[in-house]
């Protein structure tokens, strides 16, 4: 299969295809046919497979278009979960049957209650004690709940005093009520990315135009691209993951987005271990612990790199070969790959980028430093609503690549006076993760 004229359906040999119109000098060239901007990348994937951040984007269909405001920010809201429990930041009247709290929960103009309203019941774990609410007010900001005990009687310092937390259980009213006593403010918290505008540029001298990769399907690229082709890829990839989120107006207007690494170290949940020893089946548990009360996906991608990887391999393999069943030891043991635990199932996944010396030179392990051989992340990727999933990547503009002829084209007018061609690489780009706190770190520390 060939590409017609004025037509996009990918070869099923090279994905891309030929062109049946004459291009000049790139006639048949597997861009030169009107491929779309969203299939670029696809077809570079293709070609050039294990860039694993865009790979896990494409093939799970984590592309997303997104629009940026007016300061060049994608901002999105995190409501997460909109149960609220609070600390009692003061207290008065503890000693009374009726005792006023002022909490650390903002109270807002707009709404005139905050989050407690009248008819709440809440319960203290400090003290083992229930509290129901008659009132609300504000004091300096924050929300003040009045609330009185169930059964009438006083409260005392020991059941009710400052720095003691309480939880939401309910609500409860009298027969007949009128009303639910308000509605309530959620406080979803705004969060934004800035995109990153990634760019590669490479030249074909005239001496160079015959050195070609030629498809079985007639289609052909040049060699040179090869190379910037990948390493473009790659500095997505490592972008992806590595960038830190700024927008600079003395650095040329430039900008980058916030990766994983970012997102998942300022607000994601993180067990260390030792590399003396290795990570364990336990570490392994501790950090899906750590990750239940967060309510994310049930099954979660573990990237790691190569130590990581073999560790987790092997202990968690080692677990299993004492069942007596043949069958069942050939399908687990050393090549177990995917963990269950607390109805979680993490697959595990090697990510070479990890392991490249030119992103992440090796160094030892240390409470600041990393070593990514005994380093994994924690990806969840599961739906957050909206049809949208927890990672995903943002293109403001998806990659794209351009000629620009010079003298070597067989047209007399020509956009450049270079002695051969020119190809421009470009993409605007953002990973977003809309709830880190579902993601986890695992790593050595020493």
């Amino acid at each position: 299969m060939s590409y017609q004229a004025g037509i996009n359906v990918p070869s099923s040999i090279t994905g891309t295809g030929i062109s049946k119109r004459d291009n000049g000098i790139f006639e048949g060239h597997i861009f030169s046919s009107g491929i779309e901007e969203p299939h670029i990348l696809r077809t570079l994937l293709t070609m050039y497979p294990g860039y694993y951040m865009l790979d896990i984007a494409e093939k799970l269909g984590l592309n997303r278009t997104i629009t940026l405001d007016g300061s060049g920010r994608y901002v999105w809201n995190k409501m997460n979960r909109t149960r609220r429990g609070g600390v009692v930041s003061s207290v008065s009247g503890n000693t009374t049957a009726s005792a006023t709290i002022t909490t650390n929960i903002p109270y807002t103009d707009a709404n005139a209650a905050g989050y407690f309203l009248p008819g709440d019941t809440i319960y203290i774990p400090n003290s083992n004690s229930r509290g129901v609410i008659t009132a609300v007010g504000n004091s300096g900001g924050f929300q003040t709940i009045t609330v009185a005990r169930p059964d009438g009687s006083d409260w005392s310092t020991a059941l009710l005093a400052a720095e003691m937390k309480f939880g939401h259980v309910g609500t409860s009213f009298g027969e007949g009520s009128d009303g639910s006593g308000g509605y309530r403010s959620y406080f979803p918290e705004s969060d934004y990315q800035y995109t990153t505008i990634a760019r590669r540029g490479l030249k074909v001298t005239r001496n160079m135009l015959q050195a070609k990769t030629v498809f079985s399907d007639g289609s052909w690229f040049f060699e040179q691209e090869e190379i910037e082709d990948k390493e473009f890829l790659k500095d997505i990839d490592a972008t992806l993951f590595f960038g830190t989120r700024y927008r600079s107006t003395t650095l040329g207007g430039r900008s980058q987005c916030r990766g994983l690494l970012e997102y998942a170290q300022e607000e994601g949940q993180e067990v260390t271990y030792s590399s003396s020893i290795g990570a364990q089946e336990a570490d392994l548990k501790l950090l899906i612990e750590r990750l239940i009360p967060e309510q994310g996906s049930d099954k979660l991608v573990l990237a790691c790199g190569i130590k990581l990887y073999s560790d987790l391999q092997s202990n968690i393999g080692n677990n299993y070969r004492p069942v007596p069943t043949s069958t069942f030891q050939e399908k687990t043991g050393i090549k177990v790959s995917t963990y269950e635990f607390f109805n979680k199932e993490i697959s595990l996944l090697h990510v070479p980028m990890f392991h490249d010396e030119a992103i992440v030179p090796h160094v030892d392990a240390s409470t600041t430093a990393i070593d990514f051989r005994n380093f994994g992340i924690l990806l969840d990727m599961g739906d957050v609503g909206g049809g949208k999933s927890n990672f995903e990547v943002g293109y403001v503009q998806p990659v794209t690549k351009k000629a620009i002829e010079g003298m070597s084209s067989k047209d007399f007018k020509v956009p450049s006076s270079f002695d051969g061609h020119r190809i421009e690489l470009l993409a605007e780009f953002a990973p977003v993760v809309y709830f880190p706190n579902r993601l986890g770190i695992l790593r050595s520390n020493s």
